[in-house]
């Protein structure tokens, strides 16, 4: 838990710690009654019918100028927010809400009983070195109602990253920085919520958020993108599910411009365990491990050829191509049963299956922006143009269910089940 006492602070040194005295909590706004009723952005459509395996699924909602929570075809504005708001994440309870406004973080109960200020503009400020600073990601700690968030500052060329980490209780309504600016980066927590790995351009570092410090476990050569500051490319840790490790794909340093040295898949034990590779594979600058790391996508830049419409299916030991997506259809998710995969062709999705070291094509849906699996059989997607949005619930096999609609440019999710 963060704590705002030096006497109570789980995290030692080096962590630079917020300032003394801690920055004030600002108190909560006083309760409105919120609306319940359907906005009027959402067309009149007929109730959806949902699978009984998913008649808790909840969707909070950015759209329309609403924070809008989405449930058993109900759909309860929660708050309104600006149409600069894109951040959006469920506690793993299901119980809160945590978004973007104004340059400032905000927690809300599902219910709408409670409207929190996590961390205020002017508290942001505060974070050296000074200057106009802004949220940049953010993301639940799982297990807990610790928000995680890393921000970003106004330079010459827009917004770069600050490279920190930053904590918010909810519960306790303390803040913390736990890595400050230049010692943190993309962060990745652990499934059990007790490991963060933190990701900057040349290397990774694990931190034990129990406060055992922490440590730096890789470092590798920055690898050019072809772009101006502050564009670097970051590498994606991806954790076991016991949370013993995680995986992460090093490419080489010139891979925007030849792809003819492999890239490094490398593990990394919370242990203390030397890093190990135990992949090389000749791909672009991206791959996508497969739910169960067996098997991994690698989108590649052959010719030219843009790599989101290139991608091939390895055996995660590097021991043999699997298979190569059909000629135009880039790679765009695994399905939870790691056999199951979605491309797209940039307009539509295709569902397709690896078998017999081929991609069968089953079905295709009518969009494929902010394509999310729920299950082995169920997804979520987005589609539309010009300023007409739908959200739609697929499954596999089946017609897809339309479940929201929205008229203008915005519309971001989540979703618990």
């Amino acid at each position: 838990m963060l704590s705002e006492s030096s006497e109570d602070n789980p995290y030692p040194q080096p962590y630079p710690q917020p300032g003394n005295p801690p920055y004030p909590v600002p108190p909560a706004p006083p309760p409105t009654d919120l609306p319940t009723v359907t906005p009027s952005l959402t067309a009149v459509r007929p109730t959806p019918t949902l699978p009984v395996s998913l008649d808790s699924l909840s969707i909070a909602i950015l759209a329309g100028g609403r924070l809008q929570l989405w449930n058993q075809g109900a759909v309860t504005t929660l708050a309104e927010i600006d149409e600069k708001t894109f951040l959006v994440d469920i506690s793993d309870d299901g119980q809160w809400i945590a978004y973007d406004m104004g340059g400032e973080l905000w927690a809300i109960n599902r219910d709408g009983s409670d409207n929190i200020l996590l961390v205020s503009a002017g508290m942001l400020a505060g974070i050296e070195p000074a200057g106009p600073i802004a949220p940049a990601s953010i993301g639940w700690l799982p297990g807990s109602h610790v928000l995680l968030f890393n921000t970003d500052i106004s330079g010459d060329y827009g917004r770069y990253p600050a490279e920190d980490l930053q904590g918010a209780n909810l519960d306790t309504g303390s803040w913390d920085t736990l890595l400050g600016p230049g010692n943190g980066g993309h962060f990745y927590p652990s499934p059990d919520g007790k490991w963060i790995a933190v990701a900057r351009p040349d290397e990774i570092d694990l931190l034990n958020f129990n406060g055992g410090g922490y440590t730096t476990v890789l470092t590798y050569t920055n690898v050019g993108t072809g772009s101006e500051t502050p564009f670097y490319f970051y590498a994606s840790p991806v954790w076991s599910a016991d949370s013993n490790y995680f995986l992460v794909h090093i490419p080489p340093p010139d891979v925007y411009y030849d792809t003819s040295e492999p890239a490094s898949v490398w593990r990394i034990r919370v242990d203390g365990s030397p890093p190990e590779v135990i992949a090389r594979i000749l791909t672009g600058p991206e791959v996508v491990f497969s739910p169960d790391f067996s098997m991994v996508a690698a989108f590649r830049i052959d010719g030219g050829v843009d790599p989101t419409q290139a991608t091939n299916f390895y055996h995660l030991d590097g021991s043999s191509q699997l298979a190569a997506s059909p000629t135009g259809l880039g790679f765009i998710a695994w399905a939870p049963d790691s056999q199951h995969v979605v491309l797209s062709d940039g307009r539509y999705a295709e569902i397709g299956k690896l078998e017999d070291e081929s991609i069968s094509l089953i079905e295709q849906t009518d969009g494929y922006l902010d394509f999310r699996w729920i299950d082995a059989n169920h997804y979520l997607y987005r589609t539309g143009q010009a300023g007409e949005i739908e959200m739609r619930l697929g499954t596999i096999g089946e017609p897809s269910i339309l479940l929201f609609y929205a008229s203008g440019e915005q519309l971001v999710y989540d979703y618990w089940w």
